[in-house]
């Protein structure tokens, strides 16, 4: 055979063996890139279902969170005849103006007119105005007050809890604090149920009497929206049995008050 002949043959095996090594490596790169692609795919799916997993259990939670309190709802009346009688009335504060545009908010108007017609139904002694205090020229407990006076409350029966940052925290003092273990509520109903809700699960016995709701559709809405989230954060507190912030020497509600002229 043709020497010429030899060396086109060796040339083409070498050639084949490098064709062969070179489909080799593609086909490996290919296996690896397709193990890399489907590892990508698994975390993703694995990311996805935890995602899922986490939406359903804070969906449940917030679902339940909601409805749990809303059954509380038997427990907050609208007409005062149906309260039982007790020493004192807890009022839940709020800001007496919306924002800085100096108009009154309403949801604060409705709460002093619900706690001045308690009063003066006989049906309780004292009234704990509980509220913020936190930052210098803003005191809700001080508000409430003043516009109580201007209701025919008598200021021997208005005591200021000044430490009232939260919900939570207004239940806890009334008891604490103020030596109250039995009173009534008074905030918009849908407040009410879940401060009776907190009081109830902290020993207290809690009623709630319903202030006037804002009939305006964007206030309203806006406000249901808030306290369906204000549960859930609720029962979270409840779980890590989270204390009021602060503490603080004991008031005696049956003792009178020596106010600074």
């Amino acid at each position: 055979m043709p020497e010429y002949i030899i060396h086109c043959k060796k040339r083409k095996t070498h050639l084949n063996s490098r064709i062969a090594v070179i489909i080799g490596k593609r086909k490996l790169l290919r296996a690896k890139n397709g193990d890399v692609s489907r590892k990508k795919w698994s975390l993703r799916k694995k990311l996805l279902l935890i995602f899922a997993v986490m939406f359903l259990l804070g969906g449940g939670f917030y679902a339940a969170s909601n409805l749990w309190i809303a059954a509380y709802s038997d427990s907050v009346y609208d007409e005062i005849p149906r309260l039982p009688e007790t020493y004192t009335a807890v009022v839940l504060g709020c800001s007496p103006f919306i924002g800085s545009t100096g108009r009154q908010n309403l949801y604060f108007r409705y709460r002093m007119n619900a706690a001045a017609m308690l009063y003066h139904s006989g049906r309780i002694k004292t009234l704990l105005l509980s509220g913020d205090n936190g930052r210098k020229g803003y005191n809700e407990p001080e508000a409430m007050r003043q516009y109580l006076l201007t209701l025919g409350v008598p200021d021997s029966a208005l005591y200021c809890d000044y430490a009232g940052f939260s919900t939570l925290d207004s239940m806890i003092r009334a008891e604490a604090i103020f030596g109250q273990k039995k009173f009534i509520v008074i905030s918009q109903r849908f407040h009410c149920e879940r401060a009776v809700f907190l009081a109830r699960c902290k020993g207290l016995e809690a009623y709630g009497f319903a202030a006037e709701n804002v009939e305006s559709p964007l206030w309203k809405y806006r406000s249901l929206f808030r306290e369906s989230l204000a549960r859930p954060a609720a029962i979270l507190d409840l779980i890590t049995m989270r204390d009021a912030r602060f503490g603080g020497e004991k008031v005696d509600m049956t003792a009178p008050q020596m106010r600074a002229l």
